[in-house]
C-alpha cells in the first residue's frame, strides 16, 4: 500500500528542512567567525597593513627598523667589514639608536658583532632572534633586514595562535587572544626587531604544550620550548618556572614517597632541561667576555612601588611620562592588585598563572627601576609577559571570583589604547592620503 503526504505535512516538512539548513548554516559561520585561525587571520591583516604601509608604500628600509646610532657605528671601530658594509645603505636614525640593533649586528656577524654592542653578555645571551633570522636569510647579509621582519611577524601570528588555542581548549573565546595579539608593546617590538614577539610566543607554545595528551611528549616539547623562550629573552622565565614547579604539587603533597619522587624528578627534568640551556650558554658568554651584566642594577627592582615612575616625576607634564601613567602604570597596578588578592583569598588560586601574573606586574610594572620607564618604547614591550599572564590567569578568575574579568577589561583597554592612538590612527591617515594621492 503506498503513502501520499498531504499538502499541509509536504509544507511542514519544507520549512523544518529551511529551518535545519539556517541553523546549519548559522553554526557553521559561528565556527567559522570563533575559530583560532579567524582571530589570528586578524592579527595577520593589522600586522600585514603595517608592514605594506612601510614597505610597499613608503618605500622604508627595512634597515631603518632596527635604529641604528652613531655611536655604536664609532664604537665598531670597523671590526666587522660585514656590518660595515651593510650599514653604509641605512642612514643612522641617531646618536644612541636603539636595542634592535644589536639585534642587527650580530645576525650581521655573529663572530665579530661584539665591538658594536653596548653590553655583549647581555645582548648575545639573547641569541635565538638573530639567529633564527641569519637562519632565514641562509647566511646572505643582504637578506638579514627582512627576515629580522618576517621572523618576528611569524611570531606573532603563532603567538596569537596558540593563546587562542588556549582559550579555546579551555571553552574560553578565541578572540580574547587579541589583547595579546594587538598588545602595543608587541607591536613596538616588532617595529624595531626586538626580541619579545619571538620569546614570548615560544612561552606560549610551551604553555599550550604542556596541555597535549602524551605526557612524556608534552614535557619534552615544554621543555624545549621554554628554554628557546630563555635564549630569546630570560624574562620569560617568570612564566615558564611557576608551570614547570607545578608539574610536582599533586605528586609533593601525595602521602606515598614514591610517587612524591617521580613527581619531583619530573618536574626537576623538566626545569633542568627549561633551565639549562640557558645557563650553559650564559656560562660560555661569562668565559668569553668576563661578566655576566655591565650594569645589573638597571635590571634590578626599584625601592619602593612606583619609585621608578616617580623618578621622572618632574616631567610629569610631558606626554612620554604622561604615557607611563596611563598606560603602563595603572593597568600594570589593577593587575598585581587582582593577583595579590586571588592570591590572598583563595589557597586553591596558588596556580602558575596567578602567580606569574603577581610577580610579572610586581617585577615588571610597580617596582620597575626608572631606566624602563623612561618612555613607552622601553616598559611597553616588557609588559608583554603581564599580559600574557593575566589571559592565562583568566580560567582561575573565573572559577574562584564570579565575574572577575572586569580588572581584565578595564586593564586591556588601557594597555591596548596606544595601538590606536600610535599605529592604527597614523596607519589609516597615512592610507587615506596615499589613496587620495594616487586617484588625485
Amino acid at each position: 500500500m503506498g503513502f501520499t503526504a498531504s499538502t499541509g505535512e509536504m509544507e511542514t516538512t519544507g520549512i523544518l528542512l529551511e529551518s535545519w539548513d539556517d541553523l546549519t548554516t548559522a553554526r557553521v559561520w559561528r565556527e567559522i567567525l570563533t575559530h583560532p585561525l579567524a582571530v589570528t587571520l586578524t592579527v595577520v591583516i593589522v600586522y600585514g597593513a603595517s608592514l605594506w604601509l612601510s614597505f610597499g608604500v613608503q618605500n622604508q628600509n627595512p634597515r631603518a627598523l632596527a635604529t641604528v646610532g652613531t655611536l655604536f657605528i664609532n664604537k665598531g671601530g670597523a671590526a666587522s667589514p660585514i656590518i660595515e658594509q651593510d650599514i653604509e645603505l641605512s642612514q643612522p636614525a641617531s646618536r644612541y639608536g636603539y636595542a634592535g640593533q644589536f639585534n642587527y649586528f650580530i645576525a650581521l656577524d655573529p663572530l665579530n658583532a661584539a665591538p658594536y654592542i653596548d653590553d655583549p653578555a647581555l645582548r648575545y645571551g639573547r641569541i635565538l632572534y638573530p639567529m633564527a633570522a641569519r637562519a632565514l636569510a641562509l647566511d646572505n647579509p643582504a637578506l638579514i633586514p627582512y627576515t629580522l621582519v618576517y621572523v618576528n611577524a611569524l611570531a606573532m601570528l603563532a603567538g596569537t595562535l596558540a593563546v587562542a588555542l588556549w582559550l579555546r581548549r579551555r571553552r574560553m573565546a578565541p578572540w580574547i587572544a587579541l589583547v595579546y595579539g594587538l598588545f602595543p608593546g608587541l607591536f613596538f617590538a616588532f617595529r624595531h626587531d626586538l626580541s619579545e614577539p619571538l620569546a614570548f610566543a615560544l612561552v606560549a607554545w610551551g604553555v599550550l604544550a604542556l596541555g597535549w595528551s602524551r605526557p612524556y611528549m608534552r614535557f619534552v616539547a615544554a621543555s624545549a620550548l621554554f628554554a628557546l623562550a630563555a635564549l630569546t629573552c630570560e624574562v620569560t622565565f617568570i612564566i615558564s618556572v611557576p608551570y614547570i614547579v607545578r608539574l610536582a604539587w599533586p605528586e609533593i603533597t601525595a602521602q606515598d614517597w614514591v610517587t612524591r619522587y617521580f613527581g619531583i624528578a619530573r618536574s626537576g627534568l623538566v626545569l633542568i632541561g627549561s633551565v639549562g640551556p640557558f645557563l650553559i650558554w650564559k656560562t660560555v658568554l661569562y668565559a668569553i667576555f668576563g661578566v655576566v651584566i655591565l650594569d645589573p642594577q638597571q635590571y634590578l627592582p626599584f625601592s619602593a612601588p612606583f619609585a621608578g615612575l616617580l623618578w621622572h616625576w618632574s616631567q610629569i607634564t610631558q606626554p612620554r611620562v604622561e604615557n607611563q601613567v596611563y598606560f603602563i602604570a595603572i593597568p600594570g597596578a589593577i593587575a598585581a592588585v587582582a593577583a595579590i588578592l586571588i592570591l590572598l583569598r583563595w589557597p586553591v588560586g596558588w596556580r602558575p598563572s596567578t602567580i606569574a601574573l603577581a610577580i610579572n606586574a610586581l617585577y615588571m610594572c610597580v617596582f620597575l627601576a626608572p631606566q624602563s620607564f623612561y618612555d613607552y618604547g622601553s616598559s611597553g614591550r616588557i609588559q608583554s609577559g603581564i599580559v600574557l599572564a593575566a589571559i592565562l590567569a583568566l580560567p582561575v578568575f573565573d572559577a574562584l571570583w564570579r565575574q572577575s574579568r572586569g580588572w581584565f577589561w578595564a586593564a586591556s583597554a588601557l594597555w591596548l589604547m596606544p595601538l590606536w592612538l600610535f599605529g592604527i590612527q597614523p596607519m589609516l591617515q597615512s592610507y587615506l592620503q596615499y589613496f587620495q594621492h594616487i586617484s588625485g
